[in-house]
């Protein structure tokens, strides 16, 4: 079960977390890192008056983090940060990751793209966009 860092190895950062990674990091084109720095937290885990999104869990054994903060830098000066929570006080469940640049930032699910032109951020987000053929490769 996931609550259980025997069975599951850690808590929502191993769980959910590493698709969001996986997903920012291929956006990127898997830049080197070159650190990262992480907190976990057992705040919502332990309590018995806290639901999760499955309802209530086995408050009693449970032994993973419940929420997980990262950063990591990349060669170039790129920044990423990443949090993941099984239980966290937010209005609806977030999996998503924005990408913010000089020129212009990105947002998924859903899909937005801004750009800045003539001093005015503009709306760019396509309308369609093609599969591409061709898989990226980790470098």
């Amino acid at each position: 079960m996931f609550i259980n860092k025997e069975k599951n190895g850690g808590g929502p950062l191993i769980d959910i977390g590493v698709h969001v990674l996986d997903a920012s990091l291929h956006v990127l084109g898997f830049p080197k890192p070159i650190a990262v720095s992480g907190q976990t937290y057992q705040k919502f885990g332990k309590r018995k008056d806290v639901l999760g999104l499955m309802g209530q869990w086995d408050y009693k054994n449970f032994t993973v983090e419940d929420f997980a903060v990262g950063l990591v830098r990349f060669e170039g000066g790129a920044t990423l940060t990443l949090e993941s929570s099984f239980v966290a006080n937010l209005e609806n469940d977030v999996f998503s990751f924005q990408i913010f640049g000089d020129k212009g930032g990105a947002q998924y699910d859903p899909l937005k793209m801004y750009a800045e032109q003539n001093k005015t951020l503009l709306d760019i987000t396509p309308v369609h966009l093609p599969r591409d053929a061709q898989p990226t490769t980790r470098k």
